[in-house]
């Protein structure tokens, strides 16, 4: 979520789920643990936000998702963008970046976005109205696939749209084939490497 290079931090949140991320919940203050990285791919369509300055941008996190969004509010800000935030706490009883969000000035709108694998018309009904009244340069999504995936049919080609790399990652190097993706039958891509606009990614793919 966010690094400090002064006193060498680096803050993020861990959705505690299975026995692997279970154990790290079990580490005490002052004990050590091995982080393997860094990973450079966080992020789907990185040229879109990039490109996106002095304009009206928007991004939208689901769950856990609100975490890697801050990378991308922070750069979208660092351009002189005016940022529109829309949030979904999911599963989580509160929005657990409202701290951080408040080192930004943004406008941060909460929302339920997908219920049974389809977005919400409330969602449908900001996300067209923003795009309406709006200039909007660029949409990020952080959260499922899902998720992702549902916005990018709804908004189709009409705004530049970016969204957090939720791929497998191990070696980093793409080697190891853990990240591995195929679309169009027979084309390969290692995401944990890959750049690529989302439109791509998503083609053709079976999403649960």
């Amino acid at each position: 979520m966010d690094v400090n290079t002064e006193v060498n931090t680096i803050c993020l949140a861990v959705d505690i789920k299975g026995t692997k991320t279970k154990k790290i919940e079990d580490i005490e203050i002052g004990e050590y643990i091995l982080v393997k990285g860094p990973f450079w791919n966080g992020v789907l369509g990185l040229k879109h936000i990039l490109n996106a300055k002095d304009g009206k941008s928007v991004v939208i996190a689901r769950g856990i998702g609100m975490a890697p969004m801050m990378p991308v509010i922070k750069k979208l800000c660092a351009n002189g963008n005016k940022v529109t935030i829309i949030l979904d706490k999911g599963n989580y009883k509160d929005v657990f970046i409202k701290k951080l969000l408040g080192l930004y000035d943004v406008e941060i709108i909460e929302c339920s976005t997908l219920i049974e694998g389809e977005i919400t018309e409330e969602l449908k009904e900001l996300i067209s109205k923003l795009i309406k009244e709006n200039h909007i340069n660029l949409i990020h999504c952080s959260g499922a696939d899902i998720l992702i995936y549902r916005i990018l049919q709804y908004i189709g080609d009409d705004v530049t749209y970016s969204c957090s790399n939720n791929a497998k990652m191990c070696c980093g190097e793409g080697s190891c084939g853990a990240c591995l993706l195929s679309y169009e039958g027979d084309k390969i891509r290692r995401m944990c490497k890959l750049q690529v606009d989302p439109k791509y990614v998503f083609e053709r793919r079976r999403l649960i």
